[in-house]
């Protein structure tokens, strides 16, 4: 939502409501701690697949990146299923979503871009393995939404 708010402010031009620093630190306080057990995980398990350190960093945070779209989706409602909902009701998270994904895909193709993040592209096996992991994401939410429709 702080996100839209800022698109928004911008084609206002209205003034950014929050600064970098402050994106940073609502970042840090509202996913970053949740995140960290996910990327321990994600991050452990690339290594234990025999990639190397940076294609285990790459592959976490494309998957973080991944959950973060998944999420915002799921997000839309705390108890109604993300399929009972329009995909195109709401274009501007749809065109949000999709451009923030293709902008991490491009920075990892992009060569000063990729200096700067420390990213790569993945290998083809990388890109069947992460979207069905984020995916799992959008089951467990699809159970917890079906376990409080029940109540």
């Amino acid at each position: 939502m702080e996100r839209r708010r800022c698109a928004c402010a911008l084609a206002l031009a209205r003034g950014l409501p929050l600064v970098a620093v402050q994106l940073l630190w609502l970042n840090l306080v509202t996913n970053g701690i949740q995140d960290v057990a996910l990327a321990f995980g994600t991050f452990h398990l690339a290594l234990a697949q025999g990639r190397t350190l940076d294609e285990a960093r790459n592959a976490t945070l494309l998957l973080m990146v991944l959950f973060e779209n998944v999420q915002a989706f799921n997000s839309r409602s705390e108890t109604l299923s993300v399929f009972r909902h329009s995909t195109l009701r709401n274009r501007l998270l749809l065109f949000g979503t999709v451009a923030a994904q293709l902008i991490h895909v491009a920075a990892m193709f992009t060569p000063g871009v990729q200096g700067v993040l420390s990213v790569q592209p993945v290998s083809p096996l990388l890109w069947l393995q992460l979207p069905g992991l984020a995916l799992v994401l959008l089951a467990a939410m699809e159970a917890h939404k079906a376990l409080l429709r029940r109540r």
